[in-house]
């Protein structure tokens, strides 16, 4: 690719912006749970880990301090709970 002619002052159009399928998770006070099976709960817990350089990621449109804790039940489906 050539060299292209840089132009000034054109604004950035704001387009849709991408929401993660688990958004409704910031709606979730202290003390509530849910079920859902081993995948959908790797994938609602993993937005509270540190990513690969150790630092810490967390979703931003999550509150500060915002935790989970999981426990399989004998149906083999997980119960999740926000505890902070």
């Amino acid at each position: 690719m050539d060299k292209p002619v840089f132009e000034k002052d054109i604004p950035l159009e704001r387009g849709p912006t991408r929401r993660s399928k688990y958004y409704w998770l910031a709606d979730m006070e202290v003390g509530d749970s849910f079920t859902c099976s081993h995948h959908d709960k790797m994938g609602v817990t993993q937005l509270q880990y540190p990513n690969y350089r150790g630092k810490r990621k967390l979703s931003v449109w999550l509150p500060d301090g915002f935790k989970l804790a999981t426990k399989k039940m004998d149906n083999g489906l997980y119960r999740v709970w926000r505890v902070a």
